[in-house]
């Protein structure tokens, strides 16, 4: 649309140039015009002439260009959906079957959850997995749970020996 709209008002231009050159000419051929008069008109009509080139060399600049970056932006789109589209198997893959529940919190929400896990040495117990141990009865929840908190725990008081080394080396050293 746009370009037809274009081409229509190009095709009045050169058309209007060339209209103006014919009554120049037909002037000068009648001697009612001087030299000069002819000379600066043609002047005009080339500065005119040259206006469109420049303009047209532009234009045909634009769209190659806007055509380039369309083509990267496609490309880049299509990289996106293929992590997007990995990401979401590798999710699948680990039992996390509500990825686009996650997903709808937001980055924010998401960076702190994990953080906050991360602080407590923790994880989230993925959906299918969770699942599962809801199929379990009362005594086999309990003893999943109580395997699952004993090696936490444990990984908690190895932690703490840790930090308690580490304060005790920093105090000898004062």
């Amino acid at each position: 649309m746009a370009d037809s709209s274009y081409n229509r008002v190009n095709q009045a231009f050169e058309k209007a140039v060339i209209k103006l050159q014919e009554n120049l000419q037909y002037l000068a051929n009648e001697g009612k015009v001087s030299y000069k008069f002819i000379s600066i008109q043609n002047l005009v009509i080339k500065a005119l002439i040259d206006y469109q080139h420049q303009t047209e060399s532009i234009i045909s600049d634009l769209q190659l260009e806007n055509f380039q970056l369309s083509l990267g932006t496609s490309k880049k789109h299509s990289k996106l959906l293929e992590v997007k589209e990995s990401f979401e198997a590798l999710c699948i893959i680990h039992g996390i079957l509500d990825f686009p529940q996650w997903i709808s919190r937001g980055k924010d929400q998401l960076v702190f959850e994990a953080k906050q896990l991360y602080q407590e040495n923790t994880i989230q117990i993925p959906f299918a997995l969770m699942n599962l141990i809801d199929e379990l009865n009362d005594g086999e929840k309990t003893t999943l749970f109580a395997l699952l908190n004993k090696k936490c725990n444990e990984r908690n008081r190895q932690e703490i020996q840790h930090l308690k080394q580490l304060l005790n080396a920093s105090s000898q050293k004062d």
